[in-house]
């Protein structure tokens, strides 16, 4: 299955959503701690106000109506109400302890509701009326311990500006704080999600056949303890690999050298036998046991080849040397270069590698090919050989075993050819692979320029 890389913008929105929900209320906590101080110093503020206009005010102010409002009373009241209007940029109204409003200095103010305001004590409340913020607040009106009525106070505009400044200092807090984070949080997903992507597309090389790959352990957390178990399990996975290879060439080399004594002496005798005057019929089936002693002895020959444990000795080869190694196998081939530096060399066993060519050569001829076209170029510091053929394409059911010994479809095949290929390169450090591309084989080498 083909994963989507979407692990990286799954830990960012979740981020983003445990930061949102924490500045949310955070901010939510803070505001409301500073918005509760400052109310306490309004209301601090419009208690002295209460006091100062108990002084200046009467009882009797509290059983006043409208009725009375052309009286001389009703308008000192009124004045005194007015002048601390104008003074603090506040409407007060003289309430009864029924809640009726007596007298006001605005007659657009009403209470909804009558009820009792015994059990209200230097009460307020604050809210935003059509996003103007309003206070009521209410003083109670005492003469001897004994509450006459309440001063009402209605507060809007200036003097609540700075609840106008909190709202606006919350909304910037809270996008000042988001951004930051997002910030900070897209950065912390990139740099965690990139070491896990670089994981991946290591473990897509190691799955594609490069065992000598290795992932690169950048740190000393859970993901590098991973990481470092992927590169021992590699480790493991290749020692067990060259250990089964060995035994394998181990008993190559013994069957081939049990059968190849033998068939020698086959052969001699053979050869006794033919001296000998003998009719043409005998001589004719002579003829045949030596061509298949010939032919036991090929493969022999080729088991040994298989078996023999050959040490690299590199020779520093340039492009065009390598070119012309390549050619000399096969009249098909056409070899094109990209991207090379003109002083580049390929430290590699010069015999050694012309035997690889020279097997995937035959590979694509005995495959039917026509055309076999080669591309040489240069990534970092390795050399891309794309061998590539027409000659009849792989089955998809055993594409991945055909590096595999003595795995063969050819009824006149051993299956060694491509597992000698593969040997070869493997010493050189390098990786060999098999692709299908535009409808043709394409084996695709990979060498270290070091």
């Amino acid at each position: 299955m083909k994963y989507k890389k979407i692990f990286k913008w799954e830990l960012f929105l979740s981020f983003i959503l445990i930061i949102a929900i924490i500045t949310i209320f955070l901010n939510l906590f803070v505001t409301t701690i500073f918005k509760n101080i400052f109310d306490r110093e309004i209301n601090n503020r419009l208690n002295i106000i209460g006091e100062i206009l108990q002084e200046k005010t009467d009882a009797l102010a509290f059983n006043l109506s409208r009725e009375y409002k052309e009286t001389f009373f009703y308008k000192k009241i009124l004045n005194i109400l007015m002048d601390a209007k104008n003074r603090y940029g506040i409407d007060f109204f003289l309430v009864d302890k029924s809640g009726k409003i007596c007298i006001g200095t605005s007659a657009d103010f009403q209470l909804l509701d009558k009820y009792s305001l015994n059990e209200f004590q230097n009460s307020s409340i604050t809210f935003f009326d059509k996003n103007t913020p309003t206070k009521i607040y209410l003083y109670p009106y005492k003469k001897n311990d004994i509450v006459y009525g309440y001063i009402l106070m209605l507060i809007t505009g200036n003097f609540l500006n700075s609840f106008i400044e909190i709202k606006k200092m919350q909304t910037k807090i809270i996008i000042s704080i988001f951004i930051i984070a997002f910030i900070i949080l897209f950065l912390f997903s990139y740099i965690f999600t990139a070491r896990i992507e670089r994981t991946i597309k290591s473990l897509e090389k190691i799955s594609k056949g490069d065992l000598s790959h290795r992932v690169m352990v950048e740190w000393f957390d859970e993901i590098s303890f991973l990481q470092e178990q992927i590169n021992k399990m590699l480790d493991n996975i290749k020692e067990l690999q060259e250990s089964k290879y060995q035994e394998m060439q181990i008993v190559a080399m013994g069957l081939a050298h049990e059968i190849k004594n033998p068939v020698a002496a086959i052969f001699n005798l053979v050869e006794l036998i033919e001296r000998k005057k003998t009719n043409n019929d005998i001589k004719n089936e002579i003829e045949n046991i030596k061509s298949e002693i010939i032919r036991l002895n090929t493969i022999v020959d080729k088991f040994i080849s298989f078996a023999r444990d050959e040490k690299v000795k590199k020779d520093l080869l340039s492009v065009y040397e390598l070119v012309e190694l390549i050619k000399r196998q096969a009249h098909l081939i056409i070899i094109n270069i990209c991207e090379i530096k003109k002083d580049t060399k390929v430290p590699v066993d010069e015999v050694l590698i012309e035997r690889v060519f020279k097997n995937l050569a035959k590979n694509s001829i005995e495959a039917g090919a026509k055309k076999i076209e080669v591309e040489i170029k240069q990534y970092n510091d390795k050399i891309i050989i794309n061998f590539s053929d027409d000659g009849n394409l792989v089955s998809e059911t055993i594409k991945d075993k055909i590096f595999i010994p003595f795995f063969t479809t050819k009824s006149s095949g051993m299956g060694i050819g491509l597992a000698i290929v593969k040997n070869i390169i493997q010493k050189h450090n390098g990786n060999i692979k098999y692709e299908q591309i535009n409808n043709k084989n394409n084996f695709v080498i990979e060498l270290p320029l070091s």
